[in-house]
């Protein structure tokens, strides 16, 4: 939705009320991928990367985070950076 808000912004770019929605998506949505991500750190600590049939690894965090978050997203680029660390594709 942020990325429909953003050409709507495009089509009307005086209109103010859609870049009070956009950085209130944004907002939220940073914090939802912040939360993951740190999952996936606190993860990663423990070694659990890959994850096993009974809980996610980090790895799993991470994707979820490259499936949910814009790609512009603070998150969206360190999760990107810990799938290269580990060799994982996208």
């Amino acid at each position: 939705s942020i990325y429909a808000l953003r050409q709507a912004k495009q089509v009307d770019p005086q209109n103010d009320m859609l870049d009070e929605k956009i950085s209130s998506l944004t907002l939220r949505l940073q914090e939802e991928m912040m939360r993951i991500y740190q999952e996936g750190i606190l993860e990663e600590s423990f070694g659990n990367v890959d994850g096993d049939d009974t809980r996610q690894g980090a790895k799993q965090k991470w994707r979820e985070i490259l499936k949910r978050d814009i790609q512009d997203g603070v998150y969206y680029r360190k999760a990107l950076i810990k799938m290269k660390k580990y060799g994982a594709p996208q």
